[in-house]
């Protein structure tokens, strides 16, 4: 039977080919470690090589949520650690305070103070933050959810001057004493005019016979208002009311953040600060804040009844804190044993992932061999079979 040219040629140009192709496959699972690099090499292992990377993907979205979740519960143990420490030092102040026979003006006034300053510590710790977050605010974590002592000026119903209220603040919160005051405009009209502030919580004037000078800071009992008559001067019997809101009003909401730590298993990382700070949803909670305006007050008054009665209520504070930062423990602990063993997993899923897809190297560098070996004989046989001469040339 006689063999044509063309179908040697073709034969041994399919022959070279496929020699060529399985040398570049064996230099490709050299180079990348891998016998899967495509799904037709292996089909049924590359399906089990997606599943199992899928299962890694998500596994480690858990442990990056958990490592999250970790560094939050340790920032609101630390939280809680010092409102302990705020709470023991407010209850060691009243109770030098507590002895009619050792306390005096200069002490209460002094330890008064110190406690001012010690509830604007409570408020820094309560609108403690992780990143842009606050950790005490709820669903409304954008924004501090408690609020320091300020003040609200507003002018009265019945004026019939154009002045307003330009400016508002506390200048000193030692010596805020949480009364209503008003501001009075009276008579002779001007200019200039002349004003005086009344405590409406006690009745009594704070000053009069004041000179009104328009945007000018009008200062009493650590409070500064300013009332501008850009809009007209003010009128005889004018009034603006001024109120001071302790600290501690809650601006946050109750909601409950949960996280994703294993495939549908979800766990609250948060405390919401009206329950932690106001003992809000507690049996017999404690409002923090309250405490401390109380005893604000009650040194301010010497009210020693009731500085008693706030050394009682300091230690339930302090046991209201101590049982919620023993919650925050307990989550602590289970979300550690919760990491540590998706990390077997990871560590687990990582090993098979590496049998289906990786190649022993030995046996690569072997087979690359052998199809080199292979690509080389077909290059000489080919060679051999395949003689060109003149005639070659001539035809």
């Amino acid at each position: 039977m006689r063999v044509s040219t063309n179908y040697i040629y073709d034969s041994l140009r399919r022959t070279m080919q496929q020699s060529i192709s399985n040398l570049l496959t064996a230099q490709e699972v050299m180079a990348t470690q891998r016998k899967v690099n495509r799904l037709s090499d292996d089909p049924v292992a590359s399906g089990r090589i997606l599943d199992v990377g899928a299962m890694i993907s998500q596994n480690e979205q858990f442990v990056r949520n958990l490592d999250s979740a970790n560094t939050i519960t340790d920032l609101y143990d630390g939280a809680f650690d010092s409102v302990v420490s705020v709470l023991k030092r407010t209850k060691e102040l009243l109770l030098g305070e507590a002895n009619s026979a050792t306390s005096t003006d200069a002490t209460r006034e002094a330890a008064r103070i110190e406690i001012v300053s010690l509830a604007s510590q409570l408020v820094a710790i309560s609108n403690l933050q992780y990143g842009d977050r606050f950790l005490f605010a709820g669903y409304a974590d954008d924004t501090e959810p408690f609020l320091d002592t300020f003040v609200t000026a507003t002018p009265g119903a019945g004026n019939t001057g154009g002045a307003a209220v330009t400016y508002q603040a506390v200048a000193d919160p030692s010596l805020v004493t949480g009364d209503d005051y008003q501001i009075r405009f009276v008579a002779p009209a001007g200019p200039p005019w002349t004003y005086e502030v009344w405590d409406t919580t006690t009745g009594v004037p704070v000053s009069t016979g004041n000179t009104y000078v328009p945007g000018g800071d009008i200062q009493f009992d650590g409070i500064i208002v300013r009332i501008d008559d850009t809009g007209g001067p003010p009128a005889v019997g004018d009034v603006f009311d001024v109120t001071t809101t302790p600290a501690g009003t809650y601006v946050g909401d109750s909601g409950s953040i949960r996280i994703e730590v294993e495939q549908d298993v979800w766990r609250e990382i948060n405390f919401t600060g009206d329950r932690v700070f106001q003992g809000a949803g507690l049996p017999g909670g404690v409002n923090l804040f309250d405490l401390f305006e109380r005893a604000n007050t009650a040194l301010r008054n010497n009210d020693q009844v009731e500085i008693n009665n706030l050394l009682g209520e300091f230690d339930q504070a302090t046991e209201q804190t101590a049982a919620i930062q023993s919650i925050a423990g307990s989550r602590e602990n289970l979300l550690s044993q919760t990491s540590d063993r998706l990390l077997d997993v990871q560590t687990n899923l990582k090993t098979l992932l590496s049998e289906l897809r990786d190649v022993d190297i030995t046996d690569a560098i072997t087979e690359m061999n052998r199809r080199e070996n292979a690509y080389q004989a077909v290059l000489s046989a080919s060679a051999k079979i395949v003689q060109p001469s003149l005639l070659d040339f001539l035809t």
